[in-house]
C-alpha cells in the first residue's frame, strides 16, 4: 500500500524541513516525539476541522432529513477537495501529490 510505505519511508528530518521548523528535526522530537504521535496529531486536527463543517451544515439545515442530506454533502465536498488543509501539506498540494515527498 503507497501511503504505508510513504509513511515508513518518511524521516523526521523530512517532516521538519517541510514544515519549515527552522531549529530542525529536534522542535520536531520536543513536540511530537515520534512519526506516528505526528500522524495521530494531524488525524485527530483534520477530524475536528471536517466534523464542524458537518456539523455546521446539520445546523443550518431545516429538518432532519435535510440535515443529513446536507451533512453527506458537507463531508463529501470535504472529501474530494484538491487541497489538503494540513499545515503540513503547504500551500494548495495538487491532488494526490505527495506532502512530504
Amino acid at each position: 500500500m503507497r501511503t504505508v510505505a510513504f509513511f515508513e519511508d518518511t524521516t523526521m528530518v523530512r517532516i521538519a524541513e517541510t514544515a519549515g521548523v527552522g531549529v530542525g528535526v529536534a522542535t520536531v522530537y520536543r513536540r511530537f516525539g515520534t512519526k506516528s504521535a505526528i500522524l495521530r496529531y494531524a488525524l485527530m486536527a483534520e477530524s475536528q476541522r471536517v466534523s464542524t463543517i458537518v456539523a455546521d451544515a446539520m445546523h443550518r439545515s431545516a429538518g432532519p432529513v435535510g440535515a443529513l442530506a446536507d451533512m453527506f454533502a458537507a463531508f463529501v465536498s470535504e472529501a474530494a477537495a484538491p487541497c489538503c488543509s494540513l499545515a503540513v501539506c503547504g500551500p494548495r498540494a495538487a491532488p494526490g501529490s505527495s506532502p512530504i515527498s
